[in-house]
């Protein structure tokens, strides 16, 4: 990962700056209107689940300069999801989701050239979760 691609991650993230809890709402929301059958993954109540996943997304945007140190805590992640049977293109899903959704969060909305960096990098965060699993 490139420093442009660290600064971009990084500098588009404060775009949503003091929302970050809507945007995790809204993610879970437009993520279970496209793959309802997603819910099943998750508990009932997504209070915890929510500041899991947020917590995760600022911990990556924090550590991206060292991101390759971050790896083990990727692969642990990916062993703990494995039982779920999901695949690469349900991971793509789950991204292209959150990216759109980060999207139409942010202030001013990411441009073209910025999902396209969030993109790769979750990519590269889905294909870590998934060797784990082999």
């Amino acid at each position: 990962m490139d420093q442009d691609s660290i600064d971009i991650i990084q500098n588009s993230w404060l775009k949503i700056a003091g929302s970050e809890g809507l945007l995790v709402d809204e993610f879970y929301s437009a993520l279970m209107a496209v793959r309802p059958d997603f819910r099943r993954f998750f508990p009932q109540t997504m209070l915890t689940q929510k500041r899991k996943f947020l917590t995760m997304i600022e911990t990556l945007v924090n550590v991206l300069p060292h991101f390759y140190s971050f790896a083990p805590k990727l692969h642990h992640l990916g062993q703990q999801h494995s039982h779920l049977g999901l695949t690469l293109l349900d991971y793509q899903v789950f991204c292209k989701v959150f990216v759109d959704t980060l999207s139409a969060n942010a202030k001013p909305r990411l441009s073209p050239e910025e999902a396209e960096v969030w993109l790769a990098v979750l990519d590269e965060i889905c294909l870590m979760m998934l060797d784990s699993e082999a």
